[in-house]
């Protein structure tokens, strides 16, 4: 596999939601009720109480913000009803170092270790329990989004990565976190792509994308992953979003002020056949609500 960019340079640029370059004046979208604000350097969450969040270099926001299909608005370990914009739940933390995910999970770094809860069931792993190995800090690996976290009602996954020198040899796993036993089970992936992104809907399962060979992964279980054929053209695929095994959406590199097109690529029949979404296309009425990605392009201005 033929990497053109360093595999450690593109982990800490977590490519995703904040892909806004420094030079985009702000703008405006919506997630249902709650207003969500973008500018070169933060990102306001205008909700009943106004969060702020960082945009890193590269673009990545922490702390991490998404959206569910039940109409919650997360933000690193805060919840909020993005359709009234009452906050449903704050979580402390002294290092700030904290997640809150769909089903109450809640994920914080404490001592270089993760603490993981689901209501009284908590478990603590170090990195290397998780695979997430050669980083110094794991704060820091939290943080530039090199190990990422999905959930859903009773099952919890993260993806992490071993990163060796040559990036031809680090090697991804996803860890299926059991917190009950406080046991994993690993699945290891070997090294498909940059995996940027670790996603999950009700109706369309698990999902990973990867970025330079433009790669959507998809699982029902998450232990079985299946690499999908995608539209040809695509240029550094940073985000998905799998309504079900009939609908996916797709987001690539956006340069904004350069044209009207928010490449953002759609199929309604699994794969079969994909479609480009301009700016104006009915089909962007679509979008679904739990994807930000989608909703921030539309939004994100472009030159006049």
């Amino acid at each position: 596999m033929k990497k053109s960019i360093s595999l450690m340079l593109l982990l800490g640029l977590g490519l995703g939601l904040g892909s806004a370059k420094a030079q985009v004046p702000p703008f405006t979208y919506q997630a249902g009720a709650v207003s969500v604000t973008e500018n070169g350097s933060a990102l306001i969450v205008d909700a009943a109480v106004p969060i702020t969040a960082e945009i890193l270099p590269g673009g990545s926001i922490w702390p991490r913000l998404g959206l569910d299909d039940d109409g919650n608005l997360y933000i690193g370990g805060t919840v909020v009803d993005y359709r009234t914009g009452k906050v449903l739940s704050r979580t402390a933390s002294k290092t700030g170092m904290v997640q809150a995910l769909p089903s109450g999970y809640r994920v914080e770094v404490v001592k270089q270790r993760f603490r993981i809860t689901q209501g009284n069931k908590s478990c603590t792993f170090t990195r290397g329990q998780l695979g997430l190995l050669g980083w110094k800090s794991t704060a820091d690996a939290f943080k530039d989004g090199n190990i990422k976290f999905a959930s859903r009602a009773h099952q919890l996954l993260a993806l992490a990565v071993k990163l060796e020198e040559d990036s031809r040899d680090s090697q991804y796993v996803v860890n299926d976190i059991d917190l009950p036993s406080c046991r994993i089970r690993q699945t290891g992936l070997g090294n498909p792509d940059l995996l940027v992104e670790l996603g999950r809907s009700r109706r369309g399962g698990w999902w990973l994308t990867g970025s330079i060979e433009q790669t959507l992964l998809r699982s029902n279980d998450g232990r079985r992953w299946e690499k999908m054929r995608l539209s040809e053209g695509i240029s550094s695929l940073i985000s998905s979003h799998v309504v079900d095994n009939k609908e996916i959406w797709l987001a690539g590199i956006l340069l904004p002020f350069k044209d009207d097109d928010p490449l953002l690529i759609h199929t309604s029949d699994g794969g079969k056949t994909w479609r480009n979404v301009g700016r104006g296309d009915p089909l962007l009425g679509k979008l679904p609500d739990a994807w930000l990605e989608g909703k921030r392009r539309v939004a994100m201005p472009v030159a006049p």
